[in-house]
């Protein structure tokens, strides 16, 4: 079998001031019976891994519980760990033994670790710790899954787990030692009280974490040239997914906003309305809209966006190709308190029904539009912690915010009572944000 991986996590020097004499106990296994002064070692430990998902206490003499071994396991390694939550007591010695096989069978009696009559041979056992000791500590052990049993650990896999320990009390001046195990079943019922116990290697989840992506146009991408862009926000990935082609100033492409349904991604240069279609890879002009649009979102089938400069919103409705039908013959009455409202951006929350958004104009305001409220009555100026951000609402509520100039990402407080919070600094300055599909 393989020696255990470890990780060196202390190394201190220092002299031997006394000597235990020796003696064996009833495992065959030599323990201190007088009272030495700690030798102080370099100890080789490992973290643990994964989650905890098996545990016993840890009993001494058979009776007086004194800490507890646990198991842990990622996707490569297990880990065991002994430790004393009994702080008289101390770790003087370990020996452990795992094994997919059935206790009494396989490697338990081809490697010794078990005799014939039943009982365990700890000083068999082939992983151990003989120079020197933890106070108060815990030791702690890794091993590769592919190294528990003759063929190996894998999901399903039961394997039993014989760890033994030696312990001592620092509240006896004698410094008397008591041979512990972690417990569980006895090896033989008749023979002497070493004990054993078992797990089952259970199904890792996977660690990389679901995608939130949202997307964002900027006038310069990593070619130079206009492009949109999906976001990973779980781990900061952005990919380029389409160069624009038309011509513009300085803030466009802009006016993003995405149709899930029909997965297609509109964007404006100045009031003239496009879509990137991800499916198809098509770029598809939809039409001409009512001024310029530099804040939109997608809701109820529509693409809501405000005439910037202004107090206009309006709600633009397609046809089945993905072209403006309606919707720009007059704005709403959206009871806006600014009449002239630049830049921003809007992101809806279709739990609430509500439209989010955000301007540069004043101080920066950041405000809600209720779309369960009557007209002239939506609006609602919530101060200006999310005001001069880009917007987008993902599908667990979270509204991140993109400040354009420092390519800073925030996650905002959608009522506005805390400020924003800071995530990471993107490497593209995005004019607007759009969130993304949903996981689900």
């Amino acid at each position: 079998m393989k020696k255990a991986q470890y990780l060196w996590i202390w190394v201190i020097f220092a002299a031997v001031i006394g000597f235990a004499a020796c003696e064996k106990d009833d495992f065959g296994v030599e323990k201190s019976t007088e009272k030495g002064e700690t030798v102080p070692f370099a100890l080789r430990v490992a973290e643990p891994t994964g989650d905890i998902f098996c545990s016993t206490p840890l009993m001494a003499g058979q009776h007086l519980e004194v800490g507890e071994v646990t198991v842990t396991h990622d996707s490569e390694y297990l880990t065991v760990a002994y430790m004393i939550t009994d702080l008289d007591w101390e770790i003087v010695d370990v020996h452990l033994a795992l094994s997919t096989d059935p206790v009494g069978e396989g490697e338990w009696l081809d490697n010794k670790w078990q005799n014939r009559s039943g009982n365990p041979a700890p000083g068999q056992f082939p992983y151990h710790f003989d120079d020197g000791d933890m106070i108060n500590g815990m030791w702690t052990i890794t091993i590769p899954l592919a190294d528990i049993g003759p063929d190996g650990a894998e999901v399903g896999d039961e394997f039993c787990i014989g760890a033994h320990a030696v312990v001592r009390n620092n509240s006896d001046h004698n410094g008397e030692t008591e041979t512990a195990w972690g417990e569980g079943e006895r090896f033989r019922e008749r023979g002497n009280w070493a004990m054993y116990f078992c797990c089952t290697i259970f199904e890792i989840p996977d660690p990389t974490p679901e995608p939130v992506i949202i997307f964002g146009a900027t006038t310069v991408g990593e070619t130079g040239t206009r492009a949109l862009y999906e976001i990973n926000m779980a781990n900061q990935a952005e990919t380029l997914i389409f160069e624009v082609p038309q011509t513009g100033n300085v803030y466009q492409p802009n006016g993003l906003a995405y149709d899930e349904a029909n997965d297609r991604l509109y964007y404006a240069m100045g009031n003239e309305l496009y879509f990137f279609d991800r499916s198809s890879g098509d770029n598809t002009h939809a039409g001409t809209i009512n001024g310029i649009s530099y804040g939109a979102v997608f809701a109820d089938e529509s693409y809501w966006y405000i005439e910037n400069n202004t107090s206009n919103l309006y709600a633009v409705t397609f046809d089945a190709d993905g072209l403006i039908a309606g919707g720009l013959d007059a704005p709403f009455d959206s009871g806006f308190t600014n009449t002239n409202l630049m830049f921003g951006d809007l992101a809806y929350d279709p739990e609430d029904n509500v439209i989010y958004g955000s301007t540069t104009n004043g101080p920066g305001y950041f405000f809600k539009y209720d779309l369960n409220a009557e007209e002239g009555e939506r609006y609602h100026q919530l101060g200006t912690a999310g005001g001069y951000l880009q917007l987008a609402l993902v599908e667990d509520g979270t509204l991140f915010g993109h400040h354009t100039t420092s390519a800073q990402f925030y996650v905002l407080d959608k009522n506005a009572d805390e400020a924003p919070v800071e995530l990471f600094v993107s490497n593209y300055k995005y004019n607007d944000l759009a969130p993304g599909p949903k996981n689900n």
